[in-house]
């Protein structure tokens, strides 16, 4: 197997070598735990590193000032975004069986809310708007097939009546 790292090397060595998923095994799976007599000790590599800088993603940073500022705004929006919907999710799951109990006591309570009314209202015009458009397109293409009709028969009697006088 691999030789294993220690001191600085073993600080800088790549994740993908060892740990989880890694090339490690060939079938992927977690390599086995290193025990604490072969992993590596502290150096003055590791001990000058920051306090704290370790959880979290990479930033970017941008050699622009704004487009930098853009950046973290839009990181900022993004987490306040993912913190609301943890927030809300509870909410409106709670709203939605209420609901559900409210609609399975009384099969007729979507009537009973007040924007029922509106919502019909507003459905009905729907429903009229399209049966016009249909009648409407309807009347044009029963017009247009009259219409071709009369044009057939007309063309039809003056072939007869060329042919009829070719004839005698």
């Amino acid at each position: 197997m691999a030789e294993e790292l220690t001191g600085v090397a073993a600080t800088q060595a790549s994740p993908a070598k060892g740990g989880r998923g890694g090339k490690a095994k060939a079938r992927g799976g977690r390599a086995p735990a290193k025990s604490k007599a072969k992993t590596a000790k502290v150096t003055k590599a590791n001990a000058n590193a920051k306090p704290g800088a370790g959880r979290g993603r990479r930033q970017k940073v941008y050699d622009y000032i704004k487009a930098q500022a853009a950046h973290e705004r839009m990181s900022e929006l993004k987490s306040h975004f993912t913190q609301l919907t943890r927030a809300m999710k509870p909410a409106l799951s709670e709203l939605a069986d209420r609901t559900l109990t409210k609609l399975s006591n009384n099969p007729k309570a979507h009537e009973e809310i007040p924007e029922a009314q509106e919502i019909h209202s507003f459905l009905d015009q729907r429903v009229d708007g399209t049966i016009e458009t249909a009648s409407l397109e309807h009347r044009m293409q029963v017009d247009n097939a009259t219409k071709l009709r009369d044009v057939n028969t007309e063309i039809a009697r003056e072939q007869c009546t060329v042919s009829r006088t070719m004839s005698l």
